[in-house]
């Protein structure tokens, strides 16, 4: 079974998302990151920690895709933050690297 956790430090502005982000778990991901979106202010940074993300398929990358719109629609930037090796690949694959930035 795969899943995935996330919580938000909204002093922070940081998502930290571990395990798998895929067809089961992309959704649940979703409202973590979106509910943190909604928290932040205009002119503020997102932090998407995905250093203990196990996998990513498409679905996953949806889901990056669609915090990156609604964070632009905000006015909030959204970053990754401690990109392991596969999920870069991923982006990089994908030609996300460069929407997607990281720190």
């Amino acid at each position: 079974m795969t899943s995935v956790t996330g919580s938000f430090d909204p002093h922070a502005g940081v998502v930290q998302v571990r395990g798998a982000v895929d067809l089961a778990t992309a959704d649940a991901f979703l409202a973590t990151a979106t509910g943190a979106l909604t928290e932040l202010p205009a002119q503020t940074r997102l932090t998407l920690d995905v250093g203990a993300v196990e996998f990513i398929d498409s679905y996953g990358l949806s889901a990056l895709i669609r915090v990156k719109r609604l964070a632009t629609e905000l006015g909030v930037e959204v970053v990754l933050a401690n990109v392991p090796p596969n999920v870069h690949d991923l982006l990089d694959l994908g030609g996300l690297a460069g929407y997607l930035p990281t720190v």
